[in-house]
């Protein structure tokens, strides 16, 4: 077994903890549990991950990401071993990973360019030594871009998949995410639609379908809940209505009055 290159860098709340690329040698076996994500990228040859009573056998271009308390193990290949480079890394990534369903139970990811990836993880270093905070942030940024690119492939390819069952969850729950991303902003219901690029009557449906409710309602019952919120804390109504979204102060004040049965100043109280 070669160990070409192995960096650490620990005790940051949202980064990369480790770093390293790998020539294995026949039969290599590796596991245990992390405390941390473990994503390793196969540059050729082959292996096998086990994980949650599951078996993958992998070869160049696959990737596959273990998650923090994961108990795994991985083996290279007797015949052809791989070579892989990896990253550990923390933070909280659940909600950029659920929409693309990457779970411990669906871990495996693919690239048919290992060699971009590759490139982009070579810029970061190597030498066990001090990093200014600059250093460590574009360290992060490659990371996100090295995430980023195994994502959209593994998108590009659901979506070319019939969008039924588990593919209408994952616009559903993507609709979602933007909905609470932006309800600070005026989006309006086809703001959400462009944004997961689907037919306006089918995403509208499939929306209601999985959550008992309309976009427009959601976005609009998003922006009441947090204006109560924004008056109980003791914002003024107009603060209150520009930080929801609402672009029209005299509208917001329609919505809650409707809503709340009260104008946003007797709800203060």
């Amino acid at each position: 077994m070669r160990r070409s290159q192995l960096s650490e860098q620990k005790n940051y709340t949202t980064g990369l903890v480790q770093w390293g690329r790998e020539d294995c040698s026949p039969g290599h076996e590796f596991g245990g549990i992390r405390d941390y994500y473990l994503l390793h990228i196969i540059q050729q040859g082959e292996g096998v991950y086990h994980s949650r009573r599951k078996r993958w056998k992998l070869s160049r271009g696959d990737a596959f990401l273990i998650f923090p308390g994961q108990k795994h193990s991985y083996q290279a290949d007797l015949k052809e071993p791989w070579s892989y480079f990896w990253l550990g890394f923390t933070g909280e990534f659940s909600d950029l990973f659920a929409p693309l369903c990457i779970n411990p139970d669906n871990p495996i990811l693919h690239t048919d360019t290992p060699e971009e990836l590759l490139k982009i993880f070579s810029e970061i270093p190597s030498q066990r030594i001090y990093q200014h905070p600059g250093i460590r942030l574009e360290n992060l940024g490659r990371l996100n871009t090295i995430l980023g690119k195994l994502s959209r492939g593994k998108a590009q390819s659901k979506d070319n998949a019939p969008l039924t069952g588990k593919e209408g969850s994952h616009h559903v729950h993507s609709m979602e995410l933007f909905i609470q991303n932006y309800f600070n902003t005026p989006i309006q219901v086809q703001d959400v639609i462009d944004f997961v690029q689907l037919e306006r009557s089918y995403a509208s449906r499939i929306y209601k379908e999985q959550t008992g409710t309309t976009l427009g309602s959601s976005i609009r019952n998003l922006r009441l809940l947090k204006a109560e919120e924004y008056l109980k804390t003791g914002w003024s109504a107009k603060e209150t209505a520009y930080s929801c979204g609402y672009r029209d102060y005299n509208n917001f004040l329609k919505a809650f009055k409707k809503a709340y049965g009260m104008t946003p100043g007797a709800f203060k109280g």
